[in-house]
């Protein structure tokens, strides 16, 4: 009775051996015929992820095959079976997990990528032991070689190029956002020294249109030591604003602006000499015998000066207001500079 029952416990697991022996193959087989089909196919990352889609619904039989080949029990067929199933499975799920790849975690593909390199290394040492158990299984066309490592290096090549290409696009997009930050914030460092520049030539402009609203109406406390110095200090100030103008590198957009800018205050300082010119005249004839002038004014110095001045007022308004509309083109020129474009993977 106990051989009996000796006999009919190894029976049973001789049958749920080659049951489970049985499902592993085939599950294996399928995967194989599957990923092989594919092969040609499998030129861009589009096509790896429509394999992935397909593997995706295929893998909970494939996870059936590898529990059972696990649950063998004989040793031997267990030993044939095994490996070839797991290293299966570590491509397949390699393969599905490329449906969620993207280009910012290139780190992911490149470890996808030596799951494959390892699982087409296993299969290929595996692949004639499990012909082999097929055949004691008496399973009908089984793939008598290993095709799936062609598959998977070729998905590996596919994964790994596309890898490289969007690293490079990375790197270079990222210089290229760099650029365009360096370039708005040199604008930005431009615009504002040269606004506060701006703003001090029209302070100048304003005490010296009180300095000299004073002395049109007579003077009244002006020596004419107060006026040659006013004047000096004037033409310093308008020269220190001219030099520092003269420092700065506009962009192409405002270049026209900027030097005109610096050509009115040039021509104030110049026009200031003959302010100073005129005084003299005036401080000359003044109560002479026969004094040719009632007013400073009356001199020909002071009237090119308020020639001069009028042709600076007129200029440096239209070049200010130029100025501006060149600053906010470079702006949006840069603003709007395109990005490297996302290479097709």
């Amino acid at each position: 009775m106990l051989l009996i029952a000796g006999g009919a416990v190894w029976f049973m697991k001789q049958q749920d051996d080659s049951r489970r022996a049985t499902t592993s193959l085939s599950a294996i087989a399928r995967a194989n015929a599957l990923l092989t089909v594919q092969q040609a196919k499998l030129h861009r990352i589009a096509d790896i992820r429509v394999l992935a889609n397909r593997i995706d619904e295929f893998l909970p039989s494939l996870a059936e095959g590898r529990t059972a080949a696990n649950g063998i029990s004989d040793t031997g067929t267990r030993d044939r079976i095994v490996p070839a199933a797991n290293a299966m499975w570590a491509a397949a799920t390699a393969l599905s997990r490329t449906r969620t790849l993207s280009a910012k975690s290139l780190g992911e593909w490149r470890s996808h990528s030596k799951t494959l390199v390892s699982a087409a290394a296993q299969l290929r040492t595996s692949w004639p032991e499990l012909v082999t158990q097929a055949d004691a299984e008496q399973m009908a066309k089984f793939p008598p070689t290993e095709e799936l490592t062609a598959v998977v290096s070729r998905g590996n090549q596919v994964v790994t190029r596309a890898a490289a290409k969007l690293t490079a696009w990375k790197i270079t997009r990222g210089r290229a956002k760099e650029a365009k930050r360096v370039a708005l914030a040199q604008l930005t460092t431009y615009a504002a020294a040269m606004r506060g520049q701006i703003s001090s030539y029209q302070g100048l402009r304003s005490s010296t249109e009180e300095f000299m609203n004073q002395a049109n109406e007579g003077g009244y406390g002006i020596t004419f030591d107060d006026a040659y110095s006013f004047i000096t200090g004037a033409q310093d100030d308008r020269g220190n604003i001219q030099s520092s103008m003269r420092g700065m590198t506009p962009p192409t957009d405002a270049l026209s602006a900027h030097s005109g800018m610096v050509n009115a205050i040039g021509t104030a300082v110049d026009a200031l000499n003959y302010a100073y010119s005129g005084l003299q005249e005036w401080q000359a004839d003044k109560g002479s015998y026969d004094q040719a002038y009632t007013s400073f004014m009356d001199t020909p110095s002071w009237q090119q000066f308020v020639s001069m001045s009028g042709t600076v007022t007129s200029t440096w308004g239209s070049a200010v207001s130029g100025w501006e509309a060149g600053i906010a083109a470079a702006r949006a020129k840069i603003t709007k500079r395109p990005l490297p474009k996302q290479p097709k993977v």
